[in-house]
């Protein structure tokens, strides 16, 4: 039989944080941590979808790889090295790239649309609650100003994935006054 998934060691309420030290549940580090595996969960949905195209599914996969890399921020002891500019820019460049074939926003959109958009912005408003809640830990604790960025910019993929999804920005629910 295999290793057991439980150790109960956090059934008390605490958890193993940075260099071992055991911290209360309702810590920042955590909410962070459990926004970023939101945000991947939320990917790992959209990836599902058979209309993706295997460019924009491998993308994905690396934008999953980079979700855990910044929650490898907060266990490392010197900050962290994963995180580059190459990575916000190439989000940009995704961006721009998807961006082509959308007309141009005149009014702000509603959430919904495809199956496909609205998973894309769940995982879209997800990433805008955890950047609130990294620029809070980053107030009280400081931490890499990139990983919050790189997370800004993967909520603008989100949302420009959301109208490529919906029929090119076609199926785009447009919110009027």
């Amino acid at each position: 039989m295999g290793k057991r998934i439980y150790t109960r060691t956090g059934d008390k309420g605490t958890s193993c944080a940075i260099h071992g030290q055991r911290l209360p549940k309702s810590h920042l580090v955590f909410e962070v941590e459990g926004h970023l595996d939101s945000i991947n969960s939320y990917i790992g949905l959209i990836m599902t979808d058979q209309n993706l195209s295997a460019g924009l599914h491998d993308m994905l996969t690396a934008t999953q790889r980079h979700i855990f890399d910044i929650g490898a921020h907060f266990w490392k002891k010197e900050g962290s090295d994963f995180i580059s500019q190459e990575k916000v820019d190439s989000l940009e460049k995704h961006i721009d790239k998807l961006s082509e074939d959308l007309p141009k926003l005149k009014n702000f959109i509603l959430p919904g649309g495809t199956t496909l958009a609205a998973h894309c912005h769940i995982a879209r408003a997800q990433c805008r609650q955890c950047e609130r809640i990294m620029v809070r830990y980053d107030e009280k604790y400081g931490m890499d100003i990139l990983a919050i960025k790189y997370i800004n910019r993967l909520s603008d993929f989100l949302f420009t994935l959301a109208r490529y999804t919906n029929n090119k920005g076609q199926s785009d629910i447009l919110w009027h006054q």
